[in-house]
């Protein structure tokens, strides 16, 4: 059977900023769209598109089996939304994407608007808990707004083991080395929001979670990240099932979730894990 073709997206979360003052502001009245009917970014085909999530911008990007190609579109979305949020700019104003930070606590009036208290959509899924389903509880950030980094990864062939398994391999090889700001209150974010092993069901195989928007902040981040998604895709596509469960048993998940949400850094550890996963790294992302 000819090998898996795997591919990779994206739909990160940026705030918005005044340039004028560089002031974060909400998107409340300068971003359309809703996630059931996202509008278009310009004459790009029609899988670039974006719409308002809470008080952020949210971007979506096409699926593509090349990492190259996911770095490129990234800009490109970010370049086009920038257009649009200047076309909402008046004099004394000047609306981009705010590239440089992953969460921020707004001040009460910023957040009277009842749109800025519209939490979460479908369920997601915790791996850690064998692919249990999470339903969002409502606001359980206060003020503080966290922007995701969502990646997804689909097989043409399926994977030889449950999608649990690949978001788990995710959280081993994107989230352990990957950039990760730690949650601003990790009490509230890590709660729900940026927790390690979070994934939904596709029909075409995952979106992985759990990452913020770090990976996009330059583009040797955005690369590796994609080149580290289409890895594990690979590897979950083209290996036995038995081997992929030797690979799990073998890895230290208690070691993994502390590096993902900040924890002490062991050369020793990492160097452990690394070697832990190499038939996983052989796939790419290094």
């Amino acid at each position: 059977m000819p090998k898996a073709e795997i591919t990779i997206g994206a739909d990160p979360e940026f705030f918005v900023v005044n340039e004028m003052d560089m002031e974060l502001v909400t998107a409340l009245d300068l971003v359309e769209g809703t996630k059931e009917k996202p509008l278009p970014l310009g004459s790009l085909p029609k899988e670039y598109n974006f719409h308002r999530d809470n008080v952020m911008i949210e971007l979506g990007i096409p699926p593509t089996p090349d990492p190259y190609t996911f770095t490129d579109s990234i800009n490109t979305a970010m370049m086009y939304a920038n257009s649009r949020l200047q076309e909402k700019s008046d004099i004394g104003e000047s609306f981009a994407i705010y590239r440089n930070i992953a969460s921020w606590e707004f001040a009460d009036v910023e957040l009277a608007d009842p749109r800025a208290q519209e939490f979460g959509c479908e369920p997601d899924q915790d791996a850690y808990e064998g692919g249990q389903e999470r339903v969002a509880p409502g606001n359980v950030l206060g003020n503080w707004r966290t922007a995701g980094g969502h990646v997804h990864i689909g097989s043409d062939q399926g994977f030889n083991c449950p999608n649990f398994i690949v978001a788990l391999l995710c959280d081993a090889y994107i989230g352990v080395g990957g950039p990760n700001e730690p949650a601003a209150d990790p009490e509230a974010s890590h709660m729900w929001y940026r927790r390690p092993g979070i994934y939904r069901d596709k029909p075409y195989g995952i979106e992985y979670r759990s990452p913020c928007n770090f990976w996009t902040f330059n583009n040797n981040q955005t690369f590796r990240t994609a080149a580290r998604a289409k890895a594990v895709g690979a590897y979950c596509a083209n290996t036995n099932a038995t081997k992929i469960r030797k690979m799990i048993e073998s890895i230290d998940w208690v070691y993994v979730r502390n590096k993902i949400m900040g924890g002490e850094n062991n050369a020793e550890l990492n160097h452990k894990h690394r070697n832990t996963i190499r038939e996983l790294r052989a796939y790419g992302g290094e």
